[in-house]
């Protein structure tokens, strides 16, 4: 824990860089340092709501162990829309040559030159170094621990793979964003340190044209209009017009938005949670509560999405599809990767467990650096199956409400729902 003397040294610091209201004396800067040091301490969202824990399940007993598959959101990262100038007036940092995951390019294999890709400050919305949605050097950090954690439980304590990274063990695959792909270099880089300066870690990404880890309407149709639909459903509509009721009267007026409507709150309340996650200053006139309730919001905002008949297991089938193929595989002997990472965000993990019938009410949003593994255990011969979000075993409704099932069975119940034919491409048939 930081003393919280640290803490106002560090915004004492700062505050010499920004403007303040009160004038740049040293009495001015006393007053604003104290004022942001009182308003970090007492309004803030829970770090719980804002990072998963770094926890794991308990072995099964008298099992073995066969392939672990790891769906992780990325890291804390840098907001999509703007409020209250934030992208100037403070500081996201998003690459620096010390970081975790630099945006450095080594050229060739064999005698490698790093090239640094710099971003001009002037030109990015976060500054200095953050266009929209970059991974902060914060969320690199936050998954170097996260790989750190996999490495001591999985490796460590459970001997179940090697101490370095071996290709043939080990499967990477990431969306096409950028911020997922730093997520697992930083992930790797805490799970298998490099041994070597020549060492190559291949990463499968998907494309815009089409994705496996991150489905969009863009390119699955049965997608479309998604969220109009969920806005439209009458447990939203309740959910908002409750969220209304207890804050438009106050903030309608004095919040940055061109209209009070489900939409324009669910983007201001994914700014504030991902500025106040981040470390970074929000404005003091939004109470805890209302932090709280936009919390909840975003939670129901994207679980309820899923949770519909019309798209329930929808954007959730190519991802299920290649767990099983690849899950299939490895106990057909066909092919040695013991380890699987799938490198995400907190939509694809939504649609995944609501898909299993997670129950997301009274629990907070998709957290930053969340995880989601699906064991596969071989006990008498047969091999089972265990989801582990957060490192809490999933009791899955359809499986006898079981969170140890046979693998085939998981399969089965999903071939039946139909869960498996959603967003399909052609090739893929």
């Amino acid at each position: 824990m930081i003393p919280w003397s640290a803490v106002f040294v560090v915004h004492f610091i700062r505050a010499c860089y920004i403007k303040s209201e009160w004038g740049s004396d040293v009495s001015g800067l006393i007053m604003f340092s104290t004022l942001r040091f009182l308003y970090l301490s007492f309004s803030k969202i829970a770090e719980s709501k804002c990072v998963s824990e770094l926890s794991f399940a308990d072995p099964i007993q008298n099992a073995t162990l066969l392939q672990v598959q790891l769906i992780i959101r990325h890291g804390s990262r840098s907001p999509g829309d703007d409020y209250y100038n934030s992208g100037v007036e403070q500081e996201w940092i998003c690459d620096d040559v010390d970081s975790i995951a630099p945006r450095i390019n080594p050229a060739p294999v064999k005698y490698p030159r790093n090239y640094r890709d710099e971003l001009d400050p002037r030109l990015v919305k976060y500054r200095p170094s953050c266009r929209e949605k970059d991974l902060l050097v914060l969320g690199m950090q936050q998954h170097y621990e996260l790989g750190t954690a996999y490495k001591k439980h999985y490796i460590q304590d459970l001997n179940f793979l090697p101490e370095n990274y071996n290709p043939d063990f080990v499967l990477i695959r990431t969306s096409q964003r950028d911020r997922t792909l730093r997520s697992a270099i930083s992930f790797i880089q805490g799970m298998f340190p490099p041994v070597s300066p020549n060492e190559v870690v291949s990463f499968l990404a998907d494309t815009e044209a089409a994705g496996v880890v991150h489905p969009s309407d863009s390119w699955c149709v049965e997608l479309t209009n998604i969220s109009k639909y969920m806005r439209e459903t009458e447990p939203f509509i309740s959910i908002f017009n409750n969220f209304s009721r207890k804050h438009e009267a106050k903030y309608n007026s004095t919040l940055p938005i061109k209209k009070w409507n489900a939409k324009n709150m669910k983007n201001f309340c994914a700014w504030l949670i991902m500025t106040d996650c981040s470390k970074h200053t929000i404005p003091s006139n939004l109470t805890q509560e209302f932090q709280d309730d936009c919390v909840d919001l975003l939670r129901d905002y994207a679980f309820i999405q899923h949770d519909n008949d019309k798209y329930r297991g929808v954007a959730s089938a190519p991802l299920f599809r290649e767990m099983f193929r690849i899950a299939d595989e490895h106990i057909s002997l066909t092919t040695p990767y013991r380890f699987v990472l799938f490198s995400s965000h907190d939509t694809a993990i939504t649609a995944y467990l609501t898909t299993l019938g997670y129950d997301y009410h009274n629990q907070p949003p998709v957290p930053v650096r969340s995880h989601l593994a699906l064991e596969l255990w071989e006990i008498n011969n047969d091999v089972y199956g265990r989801y582990v979000y957060n490192g809490k075993p999933i009791k899955i409704p359809f499986l006898e409400n079981k969170d140890v099932f046979l693998y085939t069975n998981l399969k089965l119940a999903m071939k039946r729902s139909g869960w498996l034919d959603h967003c399909m491409i052609p090739e893929w048939r």
